[in-house]
């Protein structure tokens, strides 16, 4: 008997001197895990730390969920320096990165042609062409009831203000064509984005992002063939096509704006959680 309790005490004993050698610190992320560990240090604006595995992993400091960390880690002895963390992330926040060179630069050094348009800047709403009315064929004569009504004078000013209107809408068209239809599906986001969100990683951006380009691509092909003599749709010449350019401005430009606040969002999010009180 004597001799079993003193088998339970060794271990006891023993459990208890082992006790600080297993994981000290519990450091809470913001997805919801804790990690666990006990030697590790801070290089740049990342935590090394060795798992229990042995092998050495590393999670940015930015991705720490600091109140949560200072709640798990009351009674830590030592304790874990998260100020000196803070403070490591925040002066590599602060440290602005070199300016991006321009666009058109870029694709100069690339050896592209047409890839981006000069000046590089974010679409607008007026980068976008609208549905025109594509001019009436030659060989279409006007309707009896309109050779009544109409005079010659009056029919020769609707046909030169049909014809103005349509050149109006053509040259449009095709500057949308010249700035956009080169575009690489990353240049356009960025180009729908601007600077100030093109690198935020918002979820679901690369599915948006594929989407949008998509969709880009066939007001692509719509504007094309509106401005084309071929007959690839129902009806008179490139009615149909150009007929469509309206839905297809209105898809993409709500997918633009679905990403613009999905960034934004996300941007504001990030901004609120690296200002640590």
């Amino acid at each position: 008997m004597a001799r079993g309790l003193h088998r339970v005490l060794t271990l006891g004993f023993a459990m208890l001197l082992l006790a600080p050698l297993l994981c000290a610190y519990d450091v809470a992320l913001r997805n919801g895990t804790v990690i666990h560990f006990q030697t590790y240090r801070v290089v740049n604006n990342e935590l090394l730390y060795l798992a229990e595995s042995g092998e050495e992993r590393s999670v940015l400091l930015t991705d720490i969920n600091f109140a949560r960390t200072r709640e798990l880690n009351e009674n830590a002895d030592p304790p874990l320096d998260l100020q000196n963390w803070i403070d490591t992330m925040n002066a590599a926040r602060k440290t602005s990165p070199p300016p991006k060179p321009p666009l058109g630069d870029v694709a100069q050094q690339l050896g592209l042609k047409g890839a981006v348009d000069a000046e590089g800047r974010v679409f607008t709403n007026d980068d976008f062409p609208s549905s025109p009315v594509p001019p009436a064929p030659k060989s279409v004569a006007p309707p009896a009831s309109s050779a009544i009504t109409s005079t010659p004078t009056s029919q020769a000013a609707n046909n030169s203000s049909a014809s103005s209107d349509w050149a109006a809408s053509k040259a449009k068209i095709e500057l949308f064509l010249k700035k956009t239809e080169s575009l690489t599906e990353q240049q356009y986001a960025a180009r729908t984005l601007g600077p100030d969100l093109d690198e935020v990683q918002f979820p679901r951006r690369s599915e948006w992002q594929a989407k949008l380009f998509a969709e880009h691509e066939r007001y692509v092909a719509d504007a094309k063939l509106c401005i084309s003599e071929r007959v690839s749709d129902a009806g008179r010449r490139q009615d149909a096509a150009c007929s469509r350019l309206d839905a297809d401005k209105s898809t993409v430009q709500t997918a633009r704006e679905w990403g613009k606040t999905s960034a934004q969002e996300w941007k504001s999010r990030q901004d609120a959680f690296f200002v640590i009180h």
